[in-house]
């Protein structure tokens, strides 16, 4: 049978150049072409990656740097929460043993025996405050001087407002001297805060 060929010439030679193209010899031209493409493909994938990485990267840098700022300030935070604290319990042990002067000096009062008068009444702060009590005594035997004086310190252990309040009462510098025919005699009393 005869093949008749009824499409114009222009047609034709396309279908031949594409039969060519199809052709098994001739598809291996095509080879490094897709190839190549498919590289750059991947190429600028791969770049694209790459800057969003970088980006990420950054990121996370100005966070790090954010977060060790903030860990500065929070570290400084709580050495001012640690020193607020410490201040703190101060005030509070300060207010539970606050001295409550008129009831002090009334159990003070209280204890005077007779033969004592005071001059003056101090506190001292040192590592524990102290209690400074100066006074006289008066009489005219010397012994019931120092009775008097020994009466008065055990008097001050006596109260409980006192007791609670002092931990030790010391007898301290003692001076004598006669007057006529009277003894007197100053003396300083110390009394550690508790």
């Amino acid at each position: 049978m005869a093949l008749i060929n009824l499409l114009p010439r222009t047609k034709h030679k396309k279908e031949q150049t594409a039969k060519k193209i199809a052709a098994p010899g001739k598809f291996p031209i095509i080879i490094p072409f897709i190839t190549t493409s498919i590289l750059i493909l991947l190429l600028c994938g791969l770049s694209l990656d790459a800057v969003r990485k970088n980006k990420l990267l950054t990121s996370l840098e100005i966070k790090l740097k954010n977060t060790s700022k903030e860990k500065s300030r929070i570290d400084e935070l709580n050495k001012t929460a640690s020193s607020l604290e410490s201040e703190l319990s101060f005030y509070k042990d300060h207010c539970e043993r606050k001295i409550l002067w008129p009831d002090t000096l009334e159990a003070i009062r209280n204890a005077i025996p007779q033969q004592i008068w005071l001059t003056q009444l101090s506190t001292e702060k040192k590592e524990t405050p102290v209690l400074i009590i100066k006074g006289s005594a008066v009489s005219m035997v010397e012994a019931e001087i120092i009775d008097a004086i020994s009466e008065f310190a055990e008097g001050l252990k006596a109260p409980i407002r006192l007791k609670n309040m002092l931990s030790e009462i010391k007898v301290g510098a003692l001076n004598a001297e006669r007057r006529g025919n009277l003894n007197l005699m100053n003396f300083t009393l110390q009394g550690k805060f508790r």
